[in-house]
């Protein structure tokens, strides 16, 4: 999300995908602060700096955002929990952001456990705003998990981005 953030016109679309989007939760909230070795890990990898870890976190920043955000979350994840996505998503409502949400109950953190959620993926990119090159790419591969792929590459994220076209090829 922080990308989505920091170059705004860079982007058309987010998928803001069982991910931390505020730092100061990671220390409150799921299963990293729970141990003594999680807390070391978070105060040497992310700090404590309350107003440094402000300006870090993607709700603390959304007034920069200008593309529509797909919001996906497990309602199990002990990892990020979802108390993230909830205050993304209210922060964006706030703001008057626009947004599509999918939690799934009963997933962690990624979607592993029922047949479904093997489609996950190939629906997300089918929620998509038709005017993101992503289904042009979906078209021409056929996969959604090369279009996926795909998506993750800057080059990809937005073709009218100093006039660049978007690649095919994709490895995956």
């Amino acid at each position: 999300m922080m990308g989505v953030l920091r170059e705004p016109d860079l982007y058309q679309c987010a998928i803001a995908y069982v991910a931390v989007y505020d730092l100061e939760l990671m220390f409150k909230k799921g299963d990293i602060p729970t141990r003594d070795s999680g807390l070391v890990f978070l105060k040497e990898a992310v700090g404590e700096d309350k107003e440094d870890l402000r300006t870090r976190s993607p709700v603390h920043n959304l007034d920069k955002l200008k593309a529509p955000v797909f919001i996906v979350h497990g309602g199990e994840d002990f990892r990020v929990d979802i108390e993230h996505a909830y205050r993304l998503r209210k922060g964006l409502e706030k703001l008057g952001k626009p947004y599509e949400w999918l939690v799934k109950p009963k997933e962690g953190h990624g979607f592993y456990k029922d047949v479904e959620s093997k489609l996950h993926r190939y629906r997300i990119i089918r929620r998509l705003p038709r005017t993101t090159r992503i289904h042009e790419h979906l078209a021409y591969s056929g996969s959604h998990r090369a279009a996926l792929a795909a998506l993750s590459r800057p080059r990809l994220r937005c073709s009218r981005y100093r006039g660049l076209q978007p690649r095919h090829e994709t490895t995956l």
